[in-house]
């Protein structure tokens, strides 16, 4: 089932479980497309493509975390999928975790998958000389510049599985998303920061996912910091930051052989 409208969103398998999977930036909801038959047995998922990405062109680029967990949360209520799990990919997991936050009897867990967010107060020398670095190029309006050097930054590549036809046409649709990213979306990531206080008050399980092949990405650094300081559960998958399109029947294998999530399970 699809629905197009304010905001782009597919419905797929038939497990007992409610499954809302957010796409990171300069991407939509393709990203997942490969995943979506490993889950089909397990879960009832919802994708979608988030508001001035894809198919869900409308509205301002400008959007802040709070706005776009909110666009999160009326997906989930209009869908009837709540409580779900939701899986955050990359700044979808920095929405993931405003949701959860801001709408905590919609969430049933969260699965973030190297989320591009840090706590208010931590020093990460090398992430701000990037996040100033970004920001000043963004400056200048040149989408060349601030797109290789975002990629530079995060360490994201097609990976080893894709194929040159599937590497190019990444990149195609995360250009088609440069100009809403550098307008709007980058300022709001690279300044978002959570109070360790309030995550500490999430009572829904928390794991974070990290790439095993994503050492120098600045994106798992945070993450991994930021976990650790938390007490949540970190767990490696294999391959880059986008591993989950690039090798999914391996990244769905490893997410059903997580373990038990603070007293809930993926099984």
């Amino acid at each position: 089932m699809s629905y197009e409208g304010p905001i782009y969103y597919e419905q797929h398998g038939n497990g007992a479980e409610a499954l809302l999977l957010i796409h990171g930036i300069m991407s939509d909801s393709s990203f997942f497309s490969g995943l979506l038959p490993f889950l089909s047995d397990r879960f009832r998922t919802v994708t979608y493509d988030r508001r001035c990405c894809g198919k869900s062109r409308s509205g301002s680029s400008r959007l802040s975390i709070t706005e776009q967990a909110g666009d999160a949360a009326s997906l989930l209520s209009r869908t009837d999928s709540a409580p779900a799990w939701v899986l955050g990919h990359s700044a979808g997991g920095v929405i993931a975790l405003r949701l959860a936050l801001d709408h905590p009897e919609l969430v049933k867990g969260l699965i973030l998958f190297e989320p591009a967010f840090r706590l208010s107060g931590t020093e990460l020398p090398e992430l701000d000389r990037w996040r100033d670095e970004l920001l000043r190029i963004a400056e200048t309006g040149r989408i060349t510049d601030l797109f290789p050097a975002f990629i530079q930054a995060a360490d994201i590549h097609p990976g080893r599985s894709a194929s040159p036809g599937d590497a190019i046409q990444n990149v195609k649709r995360a250009l088609s998303g440069a100009r809403e990213f550098m307008n709007g979306e980058m300022r709001g990531l690279l300044a978002c920061a959570f109070d360790p206080d309030e995550l500490r008050r999430l009572t829904v399980p928390v794991v974070i996912c990290l790439s095993s092949d994503g050492a120098d990405n600045l994106f798992r650094s945070a993450s991994e910091k930021a976990a650790a300081s938390l007490g949540w559960l970190v767990e490696t998958f294999p391959g880059c930051h986008n591993c989950i399109e690039t090798d999914p029947e391996a990244f769905a294998d490893r997410l059903f052989a997580l373990p038990g999530v603070s007293g809930g399970t993926l099984r």
